[in-house]
C-alpha cells in the first residue's frame, strides 16, 4: 500500500509540474512562412538583370524628374539636387549614382575598367550622333552599373554642364548585387 501511495504521489507531482510549465503555442503557418524565407533560392542571372533594369529605370526617372522640376524653379543647383537624391538612394542601401560629363570621363581615373569602357562608348555615340539607350553592365562580381544617357537637347544637360561644350551627360547608377537579390523577394 505504501508503494501505491508513493506511485500516486510521484504521478501527481509530475502531472502538476507538467501542467504548470509555460509552453507557448506557436503559430505553425507563420513559422513555416518564416522558415521558407531562410531556404536557399535559385536565382538566375536573367532575373538579376531584369531587376537591375527595373530598379535602374525607376531610379533614373526619379532623378531625372527631380532635376527637371527643380532646375526649372532655379532654386537649387544640379549639385544640390543630386546630393539630396543621393541621400535618399543611399538610405535604401542600393549603391550610388552620379551624373557624368565628358570632362569627367576624360579626367577621372577612379572608374573601374568596365565602367570607363561603358562611359567612353557613350562618349563615342554622342560625338557621332548615334542612337543610344540605357545600358546594364556587371562591373564586378558584386556591382552592376545601370547607365542612362541624357541628350544634348535636354534642360538637364544644358543647366548642369554649362561649361562643357558637348552639353551631354550620362546618369550612372551603381547597384549592389546583394541588394538587388534582396529586392527580388520583397
Amino acid at each position: 500500500m505504501t508503494k501505491l501511495k508513493v506511485l500516486f504521489l510521484v504521478c501527481g507531482t509530475l502531472m502538476f509540474l507538467a501542467s504548470c510549465s509555460n509552453v507557448e503555442r506557436v503559430d505553425t503557418k507563420a513559422m513555416k512562412k518564416h522558415m521558407s524565407d531562410y531556404k536557399i533560392k535559385k536565382i538566375k542571372q536573367e532575373d538579376i538583370v531584369l531587376q537591375v533594369e527595373k530598379l535602374g529605370s525607376e531610379f533614373s526617372l526619379q532623378i531625372i524628374d527631380s532635376l527637371k522640376t527643380e532646375i526649372v524653379d532655379k532654386k537649387k543647383t544640379c549639385r544640390d539636387i543630386l546630393i539630396n537624391k543621393q541621400k535618399e538612394f543611399s538610405a535604401n542601401n542600393f549603391g550610388e549614382f552620379s551624373l557624368v560629363s565628358l570632362a569627367e570621363i576624360q579626367s577621372n581615373m577612379s572608374y573601374l575598367p568596365k565602367e570607363k569602357q561603358v562611359l567612353e562608348a557613350y562618349q563615342y555615340s554622342f560625338e557621332k550622333n548615334e542612337r543610344f539607350d540605357s545600358n546594364i553592365q556587371a562591373i564586378s562580381d558584386t556591382t552592376y552599373l545601370y547607365t542612362f544617357p541624357i541628350p544634348k537637347s535636354s534642360k538637364i544637360a544644358k543647366n548642369c554642364f554649362l561649361n562643357d561644350k558637348t552639353e551631354y551627360a550620362v546618369l550612372a547608377i551603381k547597384m549592389s548585387k546583394n541588394k538587388i537579390i534582396q529586392s527580388l523577394y520583397k
